[in-house]
């Protein structure tokens, strides 16, 4: 498959589950973690009712199912789990290097935004091998979280470079190659004048 840029296109990837495979491990931790609080989730639960949203969205989810608050030390053991799980089972998704190569080959320029914090960022791209070649090219926003992700027209009017008001005028989910990256971005933007 051969790549031609349109004009002043920038990709921007999701980190977590698109560039590095954590999210199974991420769902496995809160599938123990939960269980432990008498909700015997379920794979389907956490991928619908969690992936893509924040912390303080689960939790609130939780306690919801739960009909409890969740124990003040739930976050940080789950912190801790994906620490260790991250260390020593984290891998990138497979065909994302060459794809990245062939984006870079024809003149794309691109960034991760992630909801995900910096420190998780560079511990899991780091761990793969990614944290140089994004070096100064991460953001973490909550304008991106997975429901904001299908419009450009979300959040306070001024959320950096990425958003619309900085020249980013179109937004569109594309599946390159053949569904390796399924969260990558790409945006179409306007010179500004």
């Amino acid at each position: 498959m051969s790549l031609r840029p349109d004009v002043d296109v920038f990709v921007v990837f999701d980190c977590d589950g698109v560039l590095v495979d954590s999210e199974r491990l991420v769902q496995r931790a809160e599938m123990q973690l939960i269980a432990e609080l008498g909700w015997p989730i379920t794979i389907e639960e956490v991928r619908s009712e969690h992936l893509g949203r924040s912390t303080a969205a689960v939790m609130a989810n939780i306690e919801r199912r739960i009909g409890r608050s969740v124990p003040a030390d739930f976050v940080r053991r789950r912190d801790e789990m994906l620490t260790e799980s991250f260390t020593t089972e984290l891998q990138i998704v497979p065909g994302v290097p060459e794809a990245l190569d062939a984006l870079d080959a024809a003149g794309y320029r691109s960034c991760i935004a992630s909801s995900g914090s910096h420190d998780r960022m560079r511990l899991t791209l780091g761990r793969v091998g990614l944290r140089e070649r994004f070096e100064g090219r991460t953001s973490r926003s909550s304008t991106w979280t997975r429901s904001s992700r299908r419009s450009t027209d979300s959040g306070p009017a001024d959320r950096g470079p990425l958003h619309p008001r900085h020249g980013c005028a179109r937004l569109r989910t594309r599946c390159y190659p053949e569904s390796v990256l399924h969260g990558l971005l790409l945006l179409s933007c306007r010179s500004e004048s």
